[in-house]
C-alpha cells in the first residue's frame, strides 16, 4: 500500500536541504486519514500531502494543493509510523526545526511549500503511471492537399518492481478520405489494416517501443514538401523515383507488399524535457527526431511544445489539454480513480499549405504511480 507514495525534498536557495511534505496517491491511505472528516463522502479531487508538525503535539498535518487543508491529533500521525516506520524518515531530517516557525503560526501560509515544477525537478524525474486510459480522436493533416482520420484507441499501463513501466494500446483509424482513400483504392483496401498495436517498455526515462503501423499515410507526411508529386509517381508505377525528403513509402513502403509495418521508437525522458527518435525506413527517408517539454502544469490542466524534424525538415507544434472535469475516486483498491479529460487540441505549423490540427477526449482510469 506504502509504494504509492513517494518523498520530495526541496533546495531553499543556497541554503541546505529542506524537507517537503509526503505526497499521498494512494487512496486507500488517503481515506483511511479522512475518514473521521469524509464520513463515506468522496475524497475532494486534488493533489494530497501529509506531514507531521514537528512540535511537541505532533499532529499531522494534510495539505490539498498546496493549502493546509486539516490538522489530526497527534495518534493519526503514530498509527502512520507504526504501520511504516521509514514513512516521514525523510522528512523528519536534521532540518526539522526549521519547519517549526511556519508550523506554528496561527494561519499558516503554504503555498511556498507546494511547487509542482519545483516538485518534478526534485522527485518525479522519470514520470511513470500506471492505468488504464481510452480515448477518441479526429486528425486533420494538410500537404498539398487535406487528410483526415478518426481515431479509437484503448490501453494499459503497469509498474513491475516500481522500475519498469510497461503498456500495450491498440488503435483503430476510420473515415479516410482524400489521398488515403485515393492509396487504398488504388493497392486494394484487403492490403491494408485499420488498426495498430503499440508495446512498449520503460525503465528510469528511457522507453522502447514497437508499433505497427498501417501504411495508408505516416504519422509526420505534412512534413514533406511534395506528396502529390510522389503519389503521381507511384500511380504510374515508377516507385524507384517516388521517394521524398522526408516520406520513403511511395517507394519503400507500398512495393514491399503493401501491409502493416514495424516502426522503432526510443524516447528519453527527464522531468518534462523529452527526446524521441524514431526509425522505420519503409515509411521515412531518414530518422525523425522530436524535442518537447511535456505535461507542463497550468490553471486548465497540461500543455506541452515539440518540434518534430526529417532529414532537415523541421516543424513546431504546440498541445494543451483541459481536466480532469471530472476525477471520480471508487473504494477498491487497485486503479481506483477515474478521470476525464474533456478535450485535447494539438496544432503542428510548417506552413500555410503544410500543418496539422488534431482534438482528442480521453478516460483514464488509475490511481498509482511510481514518479521516482
Amino acid at each position: 500500500m506504502w509504494g504509492a507514495l513517494l518523498f520530495i525534498f526541496v533546495c531553499n536557495g543556497f541554503a541546505s536541504e529542506v524537507a517537503k511534505p509526503v505526497v499521498v496517491s494512494d487512496t486507500v491511505l488517503l481515506r483511511w486519514i479522512l475518514q473521521p472528516l469524509l464520513g463515506t463522502g468522496l475524497i475532494p479531487a486534488g493533489d494530497w500531502s501529509v506531514m507531521p508538525s514537528g512540535d511537541s503535539t505532533d499532529q499531522l498535518v494534510v495539505f490539498l494543493n498546496g493549502t493546509e487543508y486539516h490538522r489530526f491529533p497527534g495518534t493519526t500521525t503514530q498509527k502512520i509510523r507504526e504501520a511504516d516506520p521509514d514513512f516521514f524518515h525523510s522528512t523528519l531530517s536534521t532540518q526539522e526545526e526549521s519547519w517549526r516557525p511556519a508550523l506554528q503560526q496561527q494561519h499558516p501560509q503554504w503555498d511556498w511549500i507546494y511547487s509542482e515544477p519545483f516538485d518534478r525537478i526534485d522527485g518525479r524525474w522519470f514520470q511513470q503511471t500506471e492505468g488504464i486510459e481510452a480515448g477518441r480522436g479526429f486528425d486533420a493533416d494538410r500537404a498539398e492537399r487535406w487528410w483526415q482520420r478518426n481515431r479509437y484507441w484503448v490501453g494499459i499501463s503497469k509498474i513491475i518492481q516500481k522500475q519498469m513501466r510497461v503498456e500495450f494500446s491498440m488503435t483503430a483509424y476510420t473515415d479516410y478520405m482524400n489521398l488515403q482513400r485515393e492509396i487504398r483504392t488504388k493497392y486494394g483496401k484487403a492490403n491494408f489494416s485499420d488498426y495498430s498495436w503499440e508495446a512498449s517498455a520503460s525503465f528510469r526515462g528511457i522507453t522502447y517501443s514497437l508499433q505497427s503501423t498501417p501504411w495508408v499515410l505516416p504519422e509526420y507526411f505534412a512534413l514533406e514538401n511534395r506528396p502529390d508529386s510522389l503519389w503521381e509517381l507511384a500511380k504510374s508505377g515508377r516507385e524507384e523515383l517516388a521517394s521524398g525528403k522526408v516520406v520513403s513509402v511511395f517507394q519503400n513502403g507500398y512495393s514491399a507488399g503493401y501491409s502493416s509495418n514495424v516502426t522503432h521508437k526510443i524516447e528519453l525522458r527527464l522531468w518534462y524535457l523529452r527526446y524521441r527518435i524514431l526509425v522505420d525506413g519503409d515509411l521515412y527517408a531518414a530518422p525523425v527526431h522530436r524535442l518537447a517539454i511535456e505535461d507542463m502544469p497550468t490553471g486548465f490542466g497540461h500543455w506541452g511544445a515539440y518540434a518534430v524534424g526529417c532529414n532537415g525538415v523541421w516543424m513546431p507544434g504546440f498541445w494543451m489539454e483541459a481536466g480532469p472535469a471530472i476525477q471520480y475516486l471508487a473504494p477498491w483498491t487497485y486503479y481506483n480513480s477515474l478521470e476525464w479529460y474533456p478535450v485535447r487540441i494539438d496544432m503542428m505549423y510548417g506552413n500555410t499549405t503544410h500543418f496539422r490540427i488534431g482534438i482528442s477526449t480521453r478516460f483514464r482510469m488509475g490511481g498509482t504511480s511510481n514518479e521516482k
